[in-house]
């Protein structure tokens, strides 16, 4: 494995699904931060030549996993194209790759975790965000995270209507055209399905519109909890050993103690902001409980959470005398962390409680504005106002 795509290489994979011809201003422009005011007419820009039809972008299937496979293998190691914020790039994308998820079947979304997980997560910030009418996708795309083990790869796709992978030109994928017009029959088809998968998501909104106004009734009577911080397992770590990924110059490796009989070796995108120095004796504190996965090849059994904005980066710190796997708790929040890895997946837990947690203006790490807390006091983090991830 190489050291991952350039910044060129990432810019040119966006366009290619925005189906424009960027130029070197557009690149740099893609890849910017958002920051805290959004420039909607930025991503207008970006997204007028977007195909906007399932039907169309199933006959695109092949050209759309190529693009994707690019940002699948940047998606690894971070939450975003911007790492954990928005870029101009993952707005635009939100927008312009509804149409491409909606027609993917799960083997397609399986093959791409990175990207579908990375797109799942955006579709769900993005709303938040309130963008313009003519910009806010008009449903959810739907993921399965039953994924099989091992994952399907890349090469394994086929076309899911016998696509091509040849690229059109920008002025071919706008969506009146004969070229973007899959035949009719099979454009029923995959219009058929894209009303299934609408209808189906329709139908759990529904269904959590019902529990919420019954006050969780349905959760309570299935025996189960609402999804809260409660499900994380968040510990103290010391980070007793780091050095650097062979295979990518984002990643660090970490063997971290976390209170267990053998310490974990995770993996932080951290390179980019932190000495290694800076890395190796850290106080931190870890997710414990999102289950093993490999990044870059090598395997990572937690995830170090730091605080981050346009002015830096740091750990989330535990006060002074906290000992490695003490657990951090949250006033309000009570309940055992969820031990199954899986559920913690299906029910997407660390990505709900994630858009939650951030640094208020006194450098206090928090969840809804509650601490994070231990005996000995606070989770801190220096750079304040930033979001957790």
């Amino acid at each position: 494995m190489g050291r991952g795509p350039s910044r060129d290489q990432i810019a040119e994979a966006v366009a290619k699904c925005l189906f424009i011809k960027p130029s070197q201003q557009d690149k740099i422009k893609l890849l910017d931060i958002v920051g805290l005011k959004i420039d909607w007419e930025v991503v207008r820009k970006y997204t007028q030549q977007a195909v906007r039809s399932p039907a169309a972008a199933a006959t695109l299937s092949s050209y759309y996993t190529a693009q994707l496979a690019v940002l699948d293998e940047v998606l690894e190691p971070q939450l975003f194209l911007g790492g954990s914020t928005f870029c101009f790039a993952d707005l635009a994308l939100y927008v312009a790759l509804h149409a491409c998820f909606t027609a993917f079947d799960d083997t397609h979304k399986w093959a791409l975790n990175n990207a579908s997980r990375w797109y799942d997560l955006l579709q769900n910030r993005v709303k938040e965000l309130g963008p313009p009418d003519d910009l806010r996708c008009a449903s959810l795309v739907t993921f399965d995270y039953n994924a099989p083990d091992p994952l399907p790869s890349v090469a394994s796709l086929s076309p899911i209507l016998g696509a091509a992978a040849a690229a059109p030109a920008p002025a071919q994928a706008v969506i009146g055209s004969a070229a973007a017009r899959p035949p009719v029959d099979e454009a029923a088809k995959a219009a058929a399905k894209a009303k299934k998968e609408a209808e189906k998501k329709d139908s759990a909104a529904k269904k959590e519109a019902k529990a919420s106004a019954a006050g969780g009734a349905e959760l309570a009577a299935a025996g189960e909890r609402a999804v809260d911080v409660s499900w994380l397992d968040i510990r103290v770590g010391h980070i007793t050993h780091a050095e650097a990924h062979p295979e990518s110059d984002k990643l660090y490796i970490e063997t971290i103690d976390v209170g267990e009989e053998a310490p974990r070796q995770v993996l932080s995108g951290l390179a980019q902001y932190l000495p290694i120095e800076a890395v190796r004796g850290a106080r931190v504190v870890v997710l414990c409980n999102l289950g093993a996965k490999k990044l870059g090849g090598v395997e990572s059994q937690g995830m170090v959470l730091c605080a981050k904005n346009d002015s830096g980066l740091c750990f989330v710190a535990p006060p002074a005398g906290a000992q490695p796997g003490a657990r951090v708790n949250f006033e309000g929040y009570p309940g055992e962390p969820e031990p199954n890895p899986k559920r913690i997946q299906k029910k997407k837990a660390w990505e709900t409680c994630m858009t939650e947690l951030a640094v208020n203006a006194d450098g206090v790490a928090c969840y809804k504005g509650v601490p994070f807390a231990l005996p000995e006091g606070n989770c801190t983090a220096t750079v304040k106002g930033a979001p957790i991830s």
